[in-house]
C-alpha cells in the first residue's frame, strides 16, 4: 500500500526519473537517505517496473502510429495467450490490449510506410487462421500521449 510520500516520491519522477537525490527530496519534503530508500523498495516491491526515456515523435524512425482492432474466431485461453505471445514478440507493435465489447483485442502498431504495415498484417493477423478480421486506423496527428499515472 502507497503512503503519501510514496505518491510524492512517484508523481515526481514520473516527471523527471533523472531528478537529483537534493531536489526529490526537497520536492517531496524529507530527506535524501528517506527518498532513498522509499525509492529502492518501490523499485523492489515493482511499483516502479522500469525506468525510461521517452523519445520524441520527430525522431521515431517508425513515424506511422496504427491502431488495429481485432476479432478471434475462437477465444480459448490457449489461443488467445499464443496470439498475445506472437503480437508481443513483434518490436513494431507496442501495445496491446485485450478489450470488452464488439472487438477481442485494440493493438498500437509503429511502423515506418503502408509497405512495412502490409508486411506485418501478413505475418501477424492474415496468416494466422484463428483471426476472424481486423480493422486498422491510421493516426493523422498526435494529439495527447501520457505515461503518468495519476495518484
Amino acid at each position: 500500500m502507497l503512503d503519501d510520500l510514496d505518491k510524492k516520491i512517484l508523481a515526481a519522477i514520473q516527471i523527471d526519473s533523472r531528478m537529483p537525490a537534493a531536489d526529490l527530496a526537497a520536492a517531496v519534503g524529507a530527506s535524501q537517505p528517506t527518498c532513498y530508500r522509499r525509492l529502492e523498495r518501490l523499485r523492489a516491491t515493482g511499483v516502479i517496473e522500469r525506468e525510461v526515456a521517452l523519445i520524441s515523435a520527430a525522431a521515431n524512425p517508425r513515424p506511422l502510429t496504427v491502431i488495429t482492432e481485432i476479432v478471434l474466431e475462437r477465444q480459448t485461453e490457449a489461443l488467445q495467450r499464443a496470439f498475445e505471445n506472437k503480437l508481443c514478440r513483434s518490436s513494431a507493435v507496442s501495445q496491446c490490449y485485450m478489450v470488452s465489447g464488439h472487438v477481442d483485442y485494440v493493438v498500437v502498431m509503429q511502423v515506418r510506410d503502408i509497405e512495412e504495415y502490409h508486411d506485418l498484417v501478413r505475418q501477424l493477423l492474415t496468416a494466422d487462421n484463428n483471426v476472424r478480421n481486423f480493422r486498422s486506423l491510421f493516426s493523422m496527428r498526435r494529439s495527447k500521449f501520457e505515461t503518468m499515472v495519476q495518484f
